[in-house]
């Protein structure tokens, strides 16, 4: 898993470094294929399409890739799930197009930092409801609501497993973690209406009233110390990006 989830890691950073006005979802899609080929990962998004979701400002992830080139302002998610000799890793990024707005950052920050703040949580003295507790309280306090439906899980040998780990929840409640436990937080917030619909295409979910998502997944286990991060991207330092 850790060298699934490293894997990983540098595909996505070769996506991030791609978004910029003019860039379609499809020839995000194509390069996500060539990189998958040459590190030895087979794209499993779990029952979607098997490869990258490229979900574009009110899309909040599932979103097939498209021939519609990226605009200056706008906010992209991407989504991707990998499997490496039999094992699964899981990770998400939102990035803005371009030069963004104050509030389009501002959100970008705030979900960030939810995930990296239920990090301090992944341990084997924490239940699940205090990862969803942070989440929620984080994202709230800053004005932003957790997106409903979208929730993190369980990882390994299976893309999804137990538990499921919801975004919103009480400090307590829950399984207890446990060392060796695989898990994909993945938070998503919007400062609109956190309901979110399914879209005519049968794939991607939308926020109810078009507000902005963001959206940040990593994979993670949980050791004796707390949490090793499997999908760190090059750089990365916890809180500060």
């Amino acid at each position: 898993m850790r060298e699934a989830g490293l894997r990983l890691s540098l595909v996505m950073a070769e996506l991030i470094a791609l978004v910029e006005p003019g860039v379609t979802g499809e020839e995000l899609a194509g390069v996500c294929a060539a990189q998958l080929q040459r590190r030895g990962l087979v794209g499993a998004s779990g029952g979607a399409h098997p490869g990258l979701a490229v979900s574009v400002d009110d899309a909040i992830a599932h979103a097939p890739p498209t021939a519609r080139a990226l605009v200056e302002g706008q906010v992209v998610s991407l989504d991707l799930a990998v499997a490496y000799r039999g094992y699964f890793s899981d990770m998400a990024v939102s990035v803005g197009v371009g030069e963004v707005s104050d509030d389009l950052r501002r959100q970008l920050d705030i979900t960030r930092q939810s995930l990296y703040f239920a990090l301090s949580f992944a341990n084997p003295r924490s239940r699940v409801g205090d990862i969803s507790h942070s989440i929620q309280r984080h994202l709230e306090a800053n004005g932003l609501h957790p997106i409903q439906g979208l929730q993190g899980h369980g990882i390994g040998r299976a893309l999804h497993q137990r538990p499921a780990v919801p975004n919103r929840g009480r400090s307590g409640e829950g399984n207890l973690l446990r060392v060796g436990q695989a898990l994909a937080l993945e938070p998503a917030a919007t400062r609109g209406d956190p309901q979110g619909i399914l879209a005519e295409d049968g794939w991607t979910v939308r926020t109810r009233d078009g507000s902005l998502a963001t959206h940040f997944e990593h994979t993670l286990v949980i050791l004796d110390h707390g949490p090793e991060i499997l999908t760190m991207l090059p750089g990365e330092t916890l809180g500060r990006q």
